[in-house]
């Protein structure tokens, strides 16, 4: 049988361990987030870019064969 004890202090310890885990974390300072951040934004751009660029060529590509064959 369930009793509301056996959920409870489970999760208590879950909890308990949690946080002293969470101690032990090394936090990136501000001045790093915001640096390895603008890389990632930018990084997404360039693949952008490049996925939108070929994107663009291949179905440019497809449409004139399409159109060559459909005559």
């Amino acid at each position: 049988m369930v009793t509301p004890l056996s959920i409870i202090k489970p999760l208590w310890v879950y909890l308990k361990e949690s946080r002293v885990e969470m101690r032990k974390v090394s936090w990136p300072s501000r001045q790093d987030v915001v640096r390895l951040t603008a890389a990632v934004i930018i990084a997404s751009a360039f693949v952008a870019v490049i996925l939108g660029g070929a994107d663009y060529a291949f179905n440019r590509i497809v449409i004139a064969v399409l159109t060559r064959f459909k005559q």
